[in-house]
């Protein structure tokens, strides 16, 4: 009876962990998909940004800036 036990609890062990596991994998996925659309707004926020009247150094930093966020933007188009 003893190694009925063992087998089972084993088994549950096994099948919980499965559980636990695809539990992460969705966590992850849903992260991933988080990010994607923070990173996708950021870009656009970028790229829509005035740099009229911005003094030399900030109008630099807002070029370059907007010079990588365009490639990123037509890539995931």
């Amino acid at each position: 009876m003893d190694k009925r036990r063992k087998k089972k609890k084993r088994k549950d062990d096994d099948v919980n962990l499965s559980h636990l596991i695809k539990g992460q994998k969705e966590l992850l996925d849903i992260s991933c998909k988080k990010q994607k659309s923070f990173n996708d707004f950021a870009n656009d926020m970028l790229i829509s940004k005035d740099l009229t009247g911005m003094d030399e150094e900030t109008f630099e930093y807002f070029r370059i800036k907007r010079h990588k966020a365009i490639p990123r933007a037509k890539s995931e188009e």
